[in-house]
């Protein structure tokens, strides 16, 4: 796989060693790609998108491995989005807006994949954003989406704020600092019972899966109603 520049790789993954980076992209495809085999027929797969692709790492492998007619992927990033223009052939890859609307066409994609991108979006702006989604996916599509979920949030300070609300999303975090607008990237944290709740308000939840990308984030499998 393309392996991008230190700062890139600091960024997406916070790692710094091109070892661990891609070890840790070849986990994550890896899930992703045994929850689609188990869920869908990946021959048939002829739109995919990364949403929150960073350096592409994920779907790089997807492009490599797996015989799919288009790839996307898009970012706020536009750094990461840029590098993965010029590095990740053949994908398309844009920088997008951090709030809905995208320039996609509705019923566009058949699997929407997405690491580690609902985990750092308050409440308000993860139900703008499935909203988004689910326009954009096709009658039946498919949408895997990683949360911080019950184990997750079991090591971290707002265990109670958990509890209570379902959800915990008003600490900040600085990662994207300079590039996401103030205030907008947070360390969110849900309960399992929230995340089938609110999800499966707009899609329906065919399966929730503990602590399967890097033993840690759950994997929420969604499909858009035919």
């Amino acid at each position: 796989m393309p392996e991008p520049p230190v700062s890139l790789m600091q960024r997406v993954a916070n790692v710094n060693s091109p070892m661990i980076y891609a070890r840790r992209a070849l986990h994550s495809y890896s899930e992703f790609l045994r929850a689609m085999k188990s869920f869908s027929d990946i021959n048939l797969i002829s739109c995919m998108l990364d949403w929150g692709c960073g350096c592409g790492w994920v779907v790089s492998l997807f492009m490599k491995n797996v015989r799919i007619h288009e790839v996307y992927g898009y970012d706020i990033d536009r750094e990461t989005a840029e590098w993965c223009s010029r590095y990740q052939k053949p994908g398309h890859f844009s920088v997008i807006n951090p709030f809905p609307p995208t320039h996609y066409p509705n019923n566009m994609f058949d699997i929407i994949i997405s690491g580690s991108v609902l985990s750092y979006f308050q409440r308000e702006v993860q139900l703008s954003w499935l909203q988004e989604m689910k326009r954009i996916i096709i009658p039946g599509g498919l949408f895997f989406a990683s949360v911080h979920g019950d184990f997750a949030a079991s090591f971290t300070p707002p265990q109670e704020e958990v509890k209570k609300n379902g959800i915990s999303d008003s600490a900040m975090d600085p990662n994207l600092d300079g590039i996401a607008p103030e205030g907008y990237y947070r360390s969110v944290y849900q309960t399992k019972c929230y995340t089938v709740r609110e999800l499966g308000k707009y899609f329906r939840v065919v399966d929730y899966q503990e602590r399967v990308m890097d033993n840690f984030q759950d994997l929420v499998i969604l499909q858009k109603k035919r």
